[in-house]
């Protein structure tokens, strides 16, 4: 009696078929979970913008959109501005009295600051009456003037301040 006893391991088909078919439903399991979560997931974020806008309250994703929008707003409109017309305000408005040392403009709050150098402040004064008779300037103010003894031709050095009216509404929103 012959008994043969074969110890090497041979891999039948259907143990790697087996093997094969656990590795695709693992896979498949996974991916079917993935899925469910990011499902989940726009559910939730779904909710929360539903919720958010009945409040009345942007999502916290627009936040950042309705800034961005409201700065490129406020760029464009800068842009935009009447630049040549506010310069032929001061322009009509100048003496042989009055020198403008420096024009500051604030364009976000349409604002315009000067400051500069009079003979007088009559001469001041009267300058301060023209920049308010221009249409393109409102609300002219003497903020602040100074004597200075020691310069005789010119020497009252002033800041003055005034709105901008021709400057874009869109400049002016401040509560968006």
């Amino acid at each position: 009696m012959h008994i043969e006893i074969d110890f090497s391991d041979r891999i039948s088909p259907y143990r790697v078929l087996g093997w094969l078919a656990v590795a695709l439903a693992v896979l498949g399991l996974s991916t079917v979970g993935v899925a469910t979560h990011k499902t989940n997931a726009r559910i939730v974020e779904v909710e929360r913008r539903l919720i958010a806008s009945v409040e009345g309250q942007p999502p916290n994703g627009l936040d950042s959109t309705i800034s961005f929008m409201q700065e490129a707003r406020r760029i464009s409109a800068t842009l935009h501005l009447s630049w040549d017309e506010l310069l032929e305000a001061f322009e009509s408005a100048v003496s042989q009295d009055v020198l403008l040392v420096e024009l500051t403009t604030s364009a976000g709050q349409a604002g315009v600051r000067m400051t500069g150098v009079a003979r007088n402040v009559e001469s001041l004064l009267a300058y301060a009456d023209r920049l308010r008779a221009s249409p393109m300037l409102s609300e002219v103010q003497v903020v602040q003037h100074e004597l200075d003894q020691q310069n005789a031709t010119l020497p009252v050095s002033f800041e003055a301040r005034a709105q901008w009216l021709s400057a874009s509404p869109l400049l002016r929103r401040t509560d968006q």
